[in-house]
């Protein structure tokens, strides 16, 4: 085929080199402000889980941190250049990747 399939279902590995150094399109104050609010709520959960008890209240308010957590990482996502290229179909066609679960 023309489309270049063939070549890549034949591989069992494939490097990617050049300036792969994508970023957030975003202010770096703004980048780094958010970075440290995740790095707050990360730490109120590991305070949260040190001091949790089986009571029915904490069992039914411990999980709002994560959905702030989410929300703050699918906020910095929004600005992704690489995400951005790729759908745009500009970069990686056929290629998936993992979801993003850290931090920049």
């Amino acid at each position: 085929t023309t489309d270049g399939s063939y070549l890549m279902n034949s591989m069992d590995h494939i490097f990617f080199c050049g300036d792969l150094n994508y970023r957030l399109d975003l202010p770096r104050e703004v980048t780094e402000q958010t970075v440290l609010e995740l790095a707050r709520h990360n730490s109120n959960d590991d305070d949260k889980d040190d001091n949790a008890d089986d009571t029915e209240e904490n069992s039914m308010t411990s999980g709002g941190g994560g959905v702030m957590k989410d929300q703050l990482r699918l906020n910095l996502l929004r600005y992704d250049q690489l995400l951005k290229t790729i759908s745009e179909g500009r970069a990686f066609p056929n290629f998936a990747d993992g979801k993003i679960t850290f931090p920049p």
